[in-house]
């Protein structure tokens, strides 16, 4: 059936970005540099106006400032792939919906075939 070769692929596609979620955003990274170095072009991320906020806790942690990289990789990339992720997997469950929809017509229509055939060979006897 080919609902079973589009479940399979959809399968692929789900492990693809789970494993790209994981390792993408550095290979994208790689590939980005190239590209503007070959173009001459500068590969900085501009810092956008930070949102100061009060922290009225004893214990401040000035350690967890993070880079604009990766701000954008939690920000942007992560929830893109996460999306994606989201979108392939309930994608996932509706093909094995009409998988087992198809499956229970197939069964029907056997079922309603030997039905006939058994009595068709009472007809016979």
């Amino acid at each position: 059936m080919l609902i079973d070769v589009a479940i399979d692929e959809v399968k692929r596609l789900i492990n693809f970005f789970e494993e790209y979620k994981e390792t993408g955003f550095t290979q994208a990274m790689t590939v980005a540099k190239g590209i503007a170095t070959e173009m001459e072009i500068d590969y900085v991320f501009n810092e956008t106006c930070k949102t100061r906020r009060k922290n009225h806790a004893a214990n401040v942690n000035e350690s967890s400032t993070e880079s604009v990289e990766e701000s954008f990789r939690i920000h942007y990339f992560l929830h893109i792939v996460d999306q994606v992720i989201g979108l392939l997997k309930r994608m996932f469950e509706q093909f094995q919906a009409f998988a087992l929809i198809d499956l229970l017509g197939r069964l029907k229509m056997v079922n309603s075939s030997l039905g006939e055939q058994s009595r068709l060979f009472h007809l016979w006897k």
